[in-house]
């Protein structure tokens, strides 16, 4: 799976652990240690996970039969089934995980104890693990700053804001762009890069979202990475984000008339070390055109968007959730229309 920038931000610098790659892990359930191998993965739902594989055997249990003698009993050394990881899959306990890469990074980084849990514990010494809480805490610190990467949301066109960036060098009146590659010798040239498209998002409560499209992957799916920042350059918390983060989500389900998920969120303090993140749902999926934004190409513009996000915010504020009861019927109606369920 192609990562973008975001996203190997968190397995390089978060999980350190690369994308199915087997990696030596020791999980501990109430107080014991017990080493497998596991591979973190993308599930074919395009969730992440931890599968593991050679979990400890289970030591046949001695018992007695019913006229006194001792027999040892084979049932989880036989189907391969470890009674902690059982039990806590059953009881959906908290598991603590520790992966041990083989080589140290340079410069060394500390691995964090994840919060974990038993996803399926299945037959042969196997089975899945998740992060419990959705999250990884590398420092217990404040967040100056935010990143998350999306697949699947519009693909808006901001033509203003690239003109801006390049207007001072491509004027009639000053050409310095020109004497410069003038003077390039045989085979030397200059390119000019405006600024990518990209949108400003206001809450109007002390939020900012900054949401610029990043270069088309080989697949030519459309991506986009979001900056969050608090106006007054302030610390947040994580529940602060993921609150925020919810009322984006449903704004992009709004626009689209699907959900559309960031794949990772990583979170920075006020030194510009990660301290946060969070792995959400993965895959790149090609936009629909059957939803009111795409409805009309003049529609496409960014700026639509712009003025838009603040009067959503506004009722996401003060209706919560009748905004998410209608919203929810809006993507429901939507998938079933495309279904070809027209009735419904």
């Amino acid at each position: 799976m192609q990562l973008n920038r975001v996203e190997s931000l968190f397995f390089d610098e978060i999980i350190n652990a690369e994308l199915d790659v087997p990696i030596h892990a020791t999980v501990t359930y109430q107080g014991t240690p017990l080493e497998m191998i596991v591979v973190p993965k993308i599930a074919p739902e395009d969730y992440f996970r931890f599968e593991y594989f050679n979990a400890p055997a289970c030591e046949p249990a001695t018992r007695l039969g019913p006229d006194g003698t001792p027999y040892s009993d084979l049932t989880n050394t036989i189907f391969g089934t470890h009674p902690l990881l059982e039990d806590a899959w059953q009881k959906r306990a908290h598991v603590k995980l520790d992966l041990k890469p083989s080589q140290s990074p340079i410069p060394p980084r500390a691995n964090p104890t994840l919060d974990a849990r038993v996803l399926y514990a299945d037959y042969g010494n196997q089975g899945v693990l998740v992060l419990r809480t959705g999250q990884v805490v590398i420092r217990n610190s404040l967040m100056r700053r935010a990143e998350f990467s999306i697949s699947g949301f519009a693909d808006f066109r901001t033509p203003e804001k690239q003109w801006s960036s390049i207007a001072g060098v491509v004027s009639d009146e000053d050409k310095p762009l020109q004497d410069t590659a003038d003077k390039l010798g045989d085979g030397a040239q200059i390119t000019l890069s405006p600024v990518r498209h990209n949108i400003f998002m206001d809450t109007g409560d002390g939020w900012q979202i900054r949401l610029t499209k990043d270069e088309l992957s080989s697949d030519g799916a459309v991506s986009h990475t979001g900056v969050v920042e608090k106006r007054d350059g302030t610390d947040f918390a994580a529940e602060a984000l993921r609150d925020l983060l919810e009322g984006v989500r449903y704004f992009f389900a709004f626009t689209m008339t699907e959900y559309c998920f960031p794949s990772v969120t990583v979170g920075y303090d006020g030194a510009g070390r990660i301290v946060y993140g969070e792995p959400g749902k993965f895959g790149s999926r090609r936009q629909n055109p059957l939803n009111w934004f795409h409805h009309d190409m003049d529609a496409r513009w960014g700026r639509v968007l712009e003025r838009f996000f603040p009067r959503f915010w506004r009722r996401w504020q003060s209706n919560k959730d009748e905004l998410i009861a209608v919203i929810d019927a809006y993507v429901s109606s939507q998938a079933m229309r495309r279904a070809g369920i027209l009735r419904d």
